[in-house]
């Protein structure tokens, strides 16, 4: 099959306040596990910083000392060396076949 980069801004459980009706708990316990279980599902987690990756092993508890994720931070370095550097730190990319891309974004509404 693909591997499947996953890349995280913030866990989205962390972005729902609204909990108080007995439907939205139990709504949210749902979305909140398959989204710590899919996330798992990934041949490797990016974050788009240390404070994510930090977030992201305090959420997510038993996917962030399992495998913690790689800090890629979204802007383009402008140094070639700089950027060698950055890309070196994931070594799981290295050897892909094909790398499927899926850019999402969420509104807070």
């Amino acid at each position: 099959g693909f591997k499947v980069i996953f890349y995280c801004h913030f866990p989205d459980l962390l972005l729902c306040y609204e909990r108080s009706s007995p439907m939205k708990k139990v709504y949210r316990l749902l979305i909140d596990s398959i989204e710590e279980i899919t996330t798992g599902c990934a041949n490797i987690t990016l974050v788009n910083s240390k404070f994510t990756r930090e977030v992201f092993k305090t959420t997510f508890k038993t996917l962030g000392t399992r495998r913690p994720p790689f800090v890629l931070y979204p802007t383009v370095p402008e140094a070639e060396d700089t950027a060698k550097e950055e890309i070196s730190c994931i070594p799981y990319a290295n050897g892909f076949d094909s790398i499927f891309v899926s850019l999402n974004r969420f509104e807070k509404v």
